[in-house]
């Protein structure tokens, strides 16, 4: 049977759900689940980035920070990785944070 997943309020995907689990996805386990993953994610970066990350993933940041803290975590914690990104493939490439002035990507 199919299961209509949502996350952070976006119907994201399709879970096929094992019969024999009693768990369901908006059951105390995964959402406890979910918070301890955070929460550890939090405490495992640079002090510097953990503000925005838990303000992101609570949903009182705004776009721009949430683009910042996807950039920041998928470059390691680098900024200056980040500037220099060339990863074309990201849809997100085009929007990332502290790009130098003029920078067109073209």
């Amino acid at each position: 049977m199919l299961h209509k997943i949502k996350i952070m309020g976006m119907d994201c995907f399709y879970h096929t759900r094992l019969e024999t689990s009693d768990r369901t996805f908006n059951s105390n386990y995964y959402i406890k689940a979910g918070r301890m993953s955070i929460t550890k994610k939090a405490d495992e970066m640079p002090g510097i980035y953990r503000k925005n990350y838990l303000a992101v993933v609570s949903g009182k940041a705004s776009p721009r920070n949430a683009v910042k803290a996807f950039c920041i975590e998928c470059m390691g914690y680098n900024r200056a990785e980040v500037t220099n990104c060339d990863t074309i493939e990201c849809p997100l490439n085009l929007y990332r944070p502290y790009r130098k002035a003029g920078d067109s990507d073209e």
